[in-house]
């Protein structure tokens, strides 16, 4: 506890031991070697701002739960909002804590990994042939033993019916010495397996985690990055720029730009949407159209995901389309 609580004073937040001991026991404080490292290597306050605790978190405020209202349980780990995919809740153990989590409070469940419970799962995503797609998430999906791991996915690629298999981890950020040539190798085996991570900040590329992207890439699983908008973090054009221009760099596919949701205990995060419409705008025209990620907003009364893409469409009439481009032209499209 001293160690990280001086670190968070030195980076950071001032923070008094009694907040830091309320927050822990609300919202348990997790941290590995490898972040606290890259933290004092870099002295970066945007990859802190992740990982270690803030007072602000303690501050009284609304918002959401783990879950959404319109997420139905199809079994006990199972939960689907679309039609044709759904979520394997495999453990509730991650690496780290991430500050911003939307599901923080759950933490202190700690579930591990049940067979019981996975069988179930497979069962019912056999017997719905519409389900096309599955993310194994937690927690962390790799925060599971490679034997688990390989359990799962090879009952899941067994059904034909399911196209894609996404595995849900921030290893890559907190513990890229989790990506070894065991578990490469067992991802190798099976060509439906699709890699999600979550970058936020050009500062969480390490040397060990640009191994640990080139080690899963070398498998044929493609890695989609899902960032959070997160105020002080990655809030400006020039900090996501940097971001995703260090995906691109990487071959790591910029894929969402999540509006942090209206979470318990992470009001101090949000920013206003404003600000990434404007971001997600800049990028329009000025870096490679694969590297824009798609802005999404999330509701708390459905959790249903809408995106605000760049839209160039000024006017659609009898009269004839008009549209404006990146350097604010508007012009008539025949």
């Amino acid at each position: 506890m001293k160690k990280l609580l001086n670190l968070t004073n030195e980076v950071l937040n001032q923070i008094s031991e009694e907040h830091y001991n309320k927050i822990d026991d609300l919202y348990p404080i997790k941290v590995t070697d490898h972040i606290i490292s890259e933290i004092t290597l870099k002295n970066s306050t945007r990859l802190a701002a992740q990982f270690l605790p803030d007072a602000r978190e303690l501050d009284a405020n609304e918002g959401i739960g783990a879950f959404f209202p319109e997420e139905i349980h199809n079994t006990e780990i199972v939960v689907q909002k679309y039609p044709n995919r759904c979520m394997i809740y495999t453990t509730g153990v991650c690496f780290a804590h991430c500050r911003h989590c939307s599901r923080k409070e759950k933490w202190h469940e700690k579930n591990n990994f049940s067979y019981s419970l996975f069988d179930k799962a497979y069962l019912y995503i056999k017997q719905n042939s519409h389900l096309e797609d599955v993310l194994l998430t937690g927690g962390d999906a790799l925060a599971n033993s490679d034997e688990n791991i390989e359990y799962m996915i090879e009952k899941l690629s067994s059904i034909p019916h399911l196209k894609s298999i996404r595995l849900a981890t921030r290893a890559f950020t907190s513990f890229p010495d989790r990506i070894t040539s065991k578990l490469c190798a067992i991802l190798e085996k099976y060509k439906k397996v699709v890699v999600v991570t979550q970058f936020n900040c050009s500062e969480e590329f390490s040397e060990k985690t640009v191994n640990a992207i080139d080690s899963i890439q070398r498998t044929g699983a493609p890695i989609l990055n899902q960032s959070v908008l997160l105020k002080g973090i990655n809030d400006e054009y020039r900090l996501i720029k940097d971001l995703v221009s260090n995906c691109a760099a990487y071959r790591v596919i910029p894929y969402y730009l999540f509006h942090c949701f209206n979470v318990k205990s992470i009001g101090h995060f949000r920013t206003n949407v404003e600000i990434g419409e404007k971001i997600i705008n800049n990028l329009v025209g000025n870096i490679g159209g694969w590297w824009i990620p798609r802005y999404i907003l999330i509701p708390d009364s459905t959790g249903i995901k809408i995106p605000l893409c760049p839209n160039g469409l000024i006017e659609n009439s009898d009269s004839g389309i008009k549209v404006k481009d990146f350097k604010g032209r508007v012009l008539k499209y025949k």
